[in-house]
């Protein structure tokens, strides 16, 4: 092929199209189509970048062909180009719409002459929306007028250069200037180099568009000044490796607004897009740090696919795995992870993005399970719940764990510890039994608290007897009261106090303060030995006289077995009144008017009064 006469040099960073463009404007002819056609080059495979069409043009112009080829993209296959060594695909690579730099066109012009102005290949990168060198927005060619042909640059810029806006200014981002310094084969030494182009822009605008607009935006809703901050937010985040990416999602999650957590509903068209690319080994590099994060900060059970790969072993549970795994009522796992939540400062409202870590809270999960709420622990040591609250309110017993909201459960192996804490002196054979009891009647004989009766029984010097069958709690086994009064040191009153009188005679609070008030009862004002404060006891003698002269309403109904009303009509209708005391009162009778109606009834119709006499 005949080597032409009139022919430019070949400018930094220019693709063959665009040598070729410049060389039919030289050569004055109006279209590059016409150019080739007349020299004999292969227009269509020179924009395909096809090799042969190159070393044609090499010869024909005169300049070495790996240097026409270097900055000429190639189609690879349907969705890749190569450029320079990197590959390109239809996201990261705009062939649509030629843009330029103005700035970087006059220059031409000024340095070298009209048949200077060239093109640029990083112009073409569709992350690179800034000029590196004059920190200005690259501009859009108009399109180009049939047949003016889309890649015939010179003719395009010879056209257009006129009349170009001035560009807006604008610095051009950390990420802009990595891209067009990597497509000039110049490297940084960070570790996305050993990652393909296409793969490093598409990752870190994706990843940019996440962090700084959220799940709920995609990138084709954005603006290309957004999108260029965007990318650059996502690139400064990868230069930091698996840690920085790892902490980009890790601000995501703790940010994310979704009402159901996950990453896919945290991550949108990011995880999206990384599922899609989950088979490609191109993408392995990014998508291992990725996958490597959800397995650990999401709750993926063993043997879940994400990302392409099965997890080895699950490190995370969210509320309902853990209610599952560890037998654990679904309305206390949710309690216990509100106060988790609150701890690590998650608002309630988001509590269930809380998650369980296999590793540190396994065996905690496992004591709640074991362990017995309020009312199962206050039947295994044999009490109610309330008696069972002083106990848990005082040291003797300590809970699995103290949350916020959350209802202490209490491990079997420390209630039954605090049982047989109970237990170091049974009685010996042949012990007088009428000096043992239940703990609820030795406490009524010793006026002592539960509390203080279970600390005298730890010191091991009150006597016990365990029961025969079953198993030994505080409503089984029965416990010396003379021992407990004994150890408690303390001059006990004796007699009843107002509350045994309101049992035994079976009347109201009111009842008994009248009878104190008129003397029908005699007590005698003591301090109690517990709290130190005055009350009345009332000894046994004083009770037996006025059972020898009264006999009350509420007596007569227990014993008979009735309603007290029921006995009430029938003594009215016998002619047998009460006292005439008011009606805030209980009803009392005196005895010997019951006896002589009781004498003077026919048998079928006498009531059993003799049992209030030998109840007496």
């Amino acid at each position: 092929m005949t080597r032409l006469a009139l022919t430019v040099a070949l400018m930094p960073f220019e693709p063959a199209t665009s040598f070729v463009s410049r060389l039919a404007s030289l050569n004055g002819s109006p279209y590059v189509q016409d150019f080739c056609s007349d020299v004999g080059l292969n227009w269509k495979r020179l924009v395909g970048g096809e090799a042969q069409a190159l070393a044609e043009l090499s010869e024909l112009a005169g300049v070495e062909a790996d240097a026409l080829a270097r900055f000429t993209v190639r189609l690879v296959d349907s969705r890749h180009y190569e450029l320079n060594g990197e590959t390109l695909t239809a996201r990261c690579f705009t062939r649509s719409r030629q843009l330029v730099c103005p700035e970087c066109l006059r220059e031409d012009v000024r340095t070298a002459g009209p048949y200077a102005p060239h093109c640029r290949m990083r112009w073409q990168v569709a992350q690179l929306r800034h000029c590196p060198d004059h920190d200005v927005e690259l501009t859009a060619l108009p399109e180009a007028d049939y047949p003016r042909h889309a890649s015939d640059f010179a003719a395009r810029v010879r056209d257009s250069l006129a009349g170009l806006r001035a560009p807006a200014h604008g610095k051009c981002t950390r990420f802009e200037t990595w891209l067009a310094r990597r497509l000039g084969g110049c490297s940084d030494g960070t570790w996305l180099n050993r990652i393909d182009f296409d793969v490093v822009t598409c990752f870190c605008e994706s990843l940019g568009v996440l962090m700084v607009h959220g799940a709920g935006m995609r990138r084709e809703n954005l603006s290309g000044a957004q999108l260029s901050y965007a990318a650059d937010q996502g690139f400064q985040a990868c230069l930091s490796g698996a840690e920085g990416i790892s902490n980009a999602l890790s601000d995501i999650q703790k940010n994310s607004g979704s009402e159901r957590p996950g990453y896919y509903t945290d991550f949108g068209p990011f995880a999206r897009w990384m599922t899609h690319k989950r088979n490609c080994p191109r993408h392995a590099p990014l998508i291992d740090i990725v996958r490597n994060y959800i397995w650990s900060h999401y709750p993926i059970d063993k043997g879940e696919v994400v990302l392409g790969q099965p997890c080895p072993k699950r490190q995370l549970h969210s509320a309902p795995s853990a209610s599952q795994e560890y037998g654990i009522m679904g309305g206390r796992i949710y309690a216990i992870q509100r106060a988790f939540a609150a701890r690590a400062g998650i608002p309630s409202e988001h509590s269930n993005r809380f998650y369980f870590d296999v590793d540190k809270h396994s065996d905690f999960l496992r004591d709640i399970a074991r362990g017995l709420r309020r009312k199962k622990a206050g039947e295994y040591l044999g009490c109610p719940p309330c008696t069972f609250d002083k106990i848990a309110a005082s040291d003797l017993i300590t809970p699995t764990f103290k949350l916020d909201g959350f209802t202490e459960s209490y491990p079997r192996e420390e209630l039954q510890r605090l049982l047989d804490s109970c237990l170091h002196a049974p009685a010996g054979e042949g012990c007088d039994r009428s000096d043992y009891a239940t703990i609820r009647d030795s406490i009524r004989m010793t006026k002592l608290s539960y509390i203080e009766t279970i600390r005298l029984l730890q010191t091991g010097s009150a006597r016990h007897i365990a029961p025969v069958r079953g198993r030994a709690h505080f409503g089984s086994f029965l416990v010396n009261w003379r021992d407990l009064k004994a150890l408690a040191g303390r001059d006990w009153p004796e007699g009843y106090s107002k509350r045994d009188l309101k049992r035994l005679l079976r009347v109201n609070d009111p009842t008994i303060a009248m009878l104190t008030r008129e003397g029908i009862l005699l007590g005698e004002t003591v301090r109690c030995a517990r709290n130190g404060l005055r009350m009345t006891t009332f000894s046994q003698r004083s009770f037996n006289r006025f059972l020898d002269s009264y006999v009350t309403l509420g007596c007569l109904a227990h014993q008979i077995g009735t309603q007290a009303k029921h006995v009430s009509s029938k003594l009215e209708r016998l002619g047998i009144d009460p006292m005439p005391f008011p009606a805030r009162y209980s009803k009392i009778y005196p005895r010997a008017v019951i006896e002589d109606a009781y004498c003077e009834c026919a048998e079928n119709d006498r009531l059993k009064l003799l049992s209030v006499v030998s109840g007496r």
